[in-house]
């Protein structure tokens, strides 16, 4: 019965709040989707506290794709800037030396189609990769330390 109850509350909130519904429903719809398809290219997200364990055991290294501004304005410790067009021309100069290791990949945010764009060209050239899971976004959300400059 309690069930019943729910299902209807449910409709009458619809029906009462239509545009809050159609938004909510296209934002799941959306995260369902980038969720599908970072799993059908063999992507994975990494959460802040396991690239910070991967990052202090030498296995990951932080490589931040967002423009240099954003960079300058806070990065995490340790993180190299590297340039988002070169990765996305399959020029793979800046990361050569960290081949040996997991290219953690940072991004502006949760949907930063760049960060995704960038691990999936690194994939391809025979890195691994995998996107830190909500970018800048996430990790100040977390009150984790940003750098400068």
């Amino acid at each position: 019965m309690e069930s019943l109850d729910f299902w209807n509350e449910l409709v009458s909130f619809v029906g009462r709040h239509p545009i809050i519904s159609l938004l909510w429903a296209i934002t799941l719809g959306y995260t369902v989707y980038y969720q599908i398809v970072i799993w059908r290219d063999g992507l994975k997200l990494l959460n802040s506290k396991n690239a910070i364990e991967m990052y202090n055991h030498d296995k990951a290294v932080l490589v931040d794709v967002r423009d240099v501004g954003d960079y300058s304005g806070g990065h995490l410790a340790g993180a190299v800037s590297v340039s988002s067009k070169d990765l996305l021309e399959l020029k793979f100069s800046q990361v050569e030396k960290y081949k040996d290791r997991t290219i953690v990949v940072v991004g502006k945010g949760y949907d930063d189609l760049v960060a995704y764009k960038c691990a999936k060209c690194l994939k391809k050239g025979g890195y691994k990769s995998v996107i830190l899971n909500g970018g800048m976004q996430e990790w100040t959300m977390n009150n984790y330390p940003v750098v400068k400059g």
